[in-house]
């Protein structure tokens, strides 16, 4: 685990009016103020594509911002609530369904198996598309938590080689058409899913930055084509040689007639 790619999903909440015994006018107000987004799913891969992913998970919403249980009425079903946001009421307007949420652990769960998966796994490099602001969402310091443990971290975002002119960067969707062969990720509506998302990231890094993971990804690929191109022969032949049982039967059949 030398290697691996993270990548954070958020569910995006607004506050609403609360008209009970409140003016039009406040209420109003609080449609207005800004939206808030809070980490509610998580993935973790590692460099090969066909192995699962080392941590995937789904983040409960903080308990001061969560007012009630899943299965509430579909009327209320996104609307939460939090005493240190002054006892306004917030839905869900985007990203991660509070429905998917059910049962989900907590934050500080979820970041105590992510610490122990990063450090106790050996990883050298944690590579993601945004990658501080992944780590800062999920409560965990880049310096302190990672580098001090030996894991540094690498930002798509920031490759020279992945930025359009002027230093902007791309988006990961643009920069997996670009540089993985055409590759569409996060074509479904909503959410998109962390795993599709952590394997763009840890393919771009890959093939197109780490110089070791570079040959052993050439090398794999060219392994892969000759296995697939050996079974194809295989089947040529065994093929062939069954046609030529079946004719040398009909020959037989004929002798015999």
């Amino acid at each position: 685990m030398a290697v691996l790619a993270l990548d954070v999903e958020f569910t995006h909440l607004e506050p609403v009016g609360n008209t009970s015994g409140e003016g039009q006018q406040r209420s109003d107000k609080r449609r207005q103020a800004p939206s808030i987004s809070v980490a509610t799913w998580v993935a973790v891969v590692g460099r090969f594509g066909t192995a699962p992913p080392a941590l995937k998970s789904y983040i409960s919403l903080p308990p001061e911002l969560k007012t009630q249980p899943c299965d509430c009425v579909a009327d209320k079903e996104n609307e939460v609530s939090g005493e240190a946001l002054g006892k306004k009421w917030y839905r869900v307007v985007g990203g991660v369904r509070e429905a998917a949420l059910c049962n989900a652990p907590c934050l500080a769960e979820v970041q105590q198996q992510l610490l122990a998966l990063l450090r106790e796994g050996r990883c050298k490099v944690l590579v993601g598309h945004g990658i501080s602001k992944d780590l800062q969402s999920l409560g965990i310091d880049e310096e302190a938590d990672l580098r001090a443990h030996g894991v540094k971290t690498f930002d798509t975002m920031s490759f020279p080689k992945f930025q359009g002119r002027g230093g902007m960067s791309k988006a990961l969707a643009v920069l997996a058409r670009e540089f993985l062969g055409g590759r569409q990720i996060q074509t479904r509506r909503g959410a998109h899913d962390p795993e599709e998302d952590a394997r763009a990231a840890m393919d771009l890094y890959v093939r197109h930055v780490d110089y070791d993971c570079m040959v052993e990804y050439e090398t794999q690929r060219l392994l892969s084509q000759a296995a697939a191109a050996a079974g194809a022969r295989h089947a040529v032949v065994a093929n062939g040689c069954d046609g030529g049982n079946d004719g040398g039967a009909e020959v037989e059949e004929g002798i015999e007639r």
